[in-house]
């Protein structure tokens, strides 16, 4: 699901986890933290750490910014 066929650069997919990269391309979606739960049949409590651990490795504060991240590395 990563690299050039899911459109996350290799600078940002080498940091995140197979889960963690799913969990931005749906947040790259507009999906909110209960629709990516149920797309991936995890809690929301999950998605909530996952999306609080990419932004850690991403070095950004929201996901907002994350996504910024992605899109100015997808240049």
């Amino acid at each position: 699901m990563c690299g050039p066929a899911a459109g996350v650069p290799e600078s940002i997919a080498r940091r995140l986890s197979a889960r963690e990269l799913e969990v931005l391309l749906l947040l790259d979606e507009h999906l909110g933290t209960d629709q990516i739960a149920k797309r991936l049949f995890i809690s929301e409590h999950t998605v909530r750490s996952h999306v609080k651990s990419l932004l850690r490795k991403l070095d950004v504060s929201s996901r907002r910014e994350a996504l910024e991240a992605l899109a100015a590395g997808r240049g």
